[in-house]
């Protein structure tokens, strides 16, 4: 389920999360954070504030409004949290907001946030590259548990029913009046009896779709935790791409200072 919004209302957090993100020379920012039930979220670009989002969804989208001057190029946000409020990972979708928007709906390709150095979503990342086979397990047992829960409520609800007691309510009774439908005319639908094959399972068969059954959750949940690591993998990557640049730029921008200070020193010695 997400929550989505293209107005720009004022959201004051507490204790955010901050997720910060540098594309094309912009500072992007989201800030995250929990109130009650409601899962909130704004994001800002080089320090103002363009859009924000709250709601009870387990993500949020937040895209600028169609008369911003930015709407053309500045993307579109996913943030994401976990069932318990706590946000797992901010997502920036590049382009125009006509096309950034139905690939932030969907969730696919994207660049991560990266989280503010020691925050909890950063200690949890830099967990997660340490010990990938647990935070795949966490992701199988989150993805499961949706799926689950669910179906273990809905199994309980026949025997709670028989739990509670039995209030012996005498409710009235309404004398509805009876309609005078018309008598239609019987269609004679012709016979289409299929003479299906007997056919009979054998026996490995049906206990292997019996045990689909019950493990199909378990699959779901391992597809999920592999799309996640896959997911960090490229993270990681793209991190560690954009630091590269980011120190050869430094480095070109220091060399070129010191060649310009060069000559100066030449001259004067």
């Amino acid at each position: 389920m997400t929550d989505t919004t293209d107005e720009t209302p004022h959201i004051d957090i507490e204790d955010p999360q901050v997720w910060v993100l540098d594309v094309d020379g912009r500072r992007h920012e989201v800030r995250t954070s929990q109130r009650g039930f409601r899962n909130l979220a704004t994001w800002s670009v080089d320090g103002v504030e363009i859009a924000s989002s709250s709601g009870s969804a387990d993500s949020l989208e937040l895209v600028v409004p169609d008369d911003h001057e930015l709407v053309e190029e500045i993307g579109a946000m996913k943030a994401r949290f976990a069932a318990t409020g706590r946000p797992r990972r901010v997502t920036h979708f590049a382009g125009a907001k006509s096309a950034a928007l139905p690939r932030a709906l969907v969730g696919t390709g994207g660049t991560d946030l990266d989280p503010e150095p020691g925050s909890r979503a950063h200690r949890r990342e830099e967990w997660a590259v340490r010990h990938p086979v647990l935070a795949s397990a966490d992701d199988v047992l989150g993805g499961a548990g949706k799926v689950v829960v669910p179906l273990l409520l809905a199994a309980l609800l026949p025997v709670l029913g028989r739990l509670l007691p039995d209030w012996g309510l005498d409710l009235p009774s309404v004398d509805l009046p009876s309609i005078p439908w018309p008598d239609l005319p019987s269609i004679p639908w012709p016979d289409l009896s299929v003479p299906w094959p007997d056919v009979t399972l054998p026996g490995w068969l049906g206990a292997l779709l019996g045990a689909a059954k019950v493990l199909w959750p378990l699959l779901l949940g391992i597809a999920v935790a592999v799309g996640e690591h896959r997911r960090r993998r490229r993270n990681a990557a793209a991190r560690a791409d954009r630091e590269a640049q980011q120190t050869g730029e430094g480095a070109r921008d220091g060399d070129a200072d010191a060649g310009v200070a060069r000559p100066g020193l030449d001259e004067e010695e």
